[in-house]
């Protein structure tokens, strides 16, 4: 949910239980809608939030150029975070990362997410979980280097190449 209305917020807090909150803008990390959030829930009058039910699990990184999953990596901190991009050692630099292959299905609604969005390069945040595939967001601008450099994935080739030969013009 994306709102600015506190009542809202309060609502998918019954609804829902287990809440998550980031700013809609801004790359803050995300974080638990606990008792001093509610009590400062006022402030998002002025400035919308995404709430969402926190998901338990891996956290996955898609990477998608055009059509082709160019990188599909989950991202390996020694701790589980609420928010990956919390974890000290990966903001040092120092995550690892494991490939991952998706099902044919979860490759497929990455494929349809972005093309909803009108997206032809997109970054896609995914928890797995016992089998299971939660979407969480789309990125129109992720960050991808740090996957690149330690993998070899040839994701910067690839968005270059689509530019080249298949961007519309």
């Amino acid at each position: 949910m994306i709102t600015n209305d506190p009542s809202h917020v309060r609502r998918f807090q019954a609804a829902v239980d287990d809440v998550i909150f980031k700013p809609l803008m801004g790359g803050a990390v995300t974080r638990a809608l606990d008792a001093g959030a509610l009590e400062r829930l006022e402030e998002i009058a002025l400035s919308p939030v995404i709430c969402q039910e926190r998901i338990e699990g891996s956290d996955l990184r898609i990477m998608l150029v055009g059509d082709e999953v160019v990188s599909s990596v989950a991202i390996d901190t020694p701790e589980q975070h609420l928010d990956f991009r919390s974890d000290p050692v990966y903001n040092s630099g120092q995550a690892s990362y494991k490939e991952v292959q998706l099902p044919e299905h979860v490759i497929k609604q990455c494929r349809q997410a972005a093309r909803a969005c009108g997206l032809r390069f997109a970054g896609i945040d995914i928890k797995h979980h016992a089998g299971d595939y939660v979407f969480l967001e789309l990125n129109s601008s992720p960050i991808y280097l740090d996957v690149e450099l330690k993998l070899g994935h040839p994701i910067t080739q690839t968005i270059a190449q689509y530019l080249i030969t298949k961007a519309p013009r």
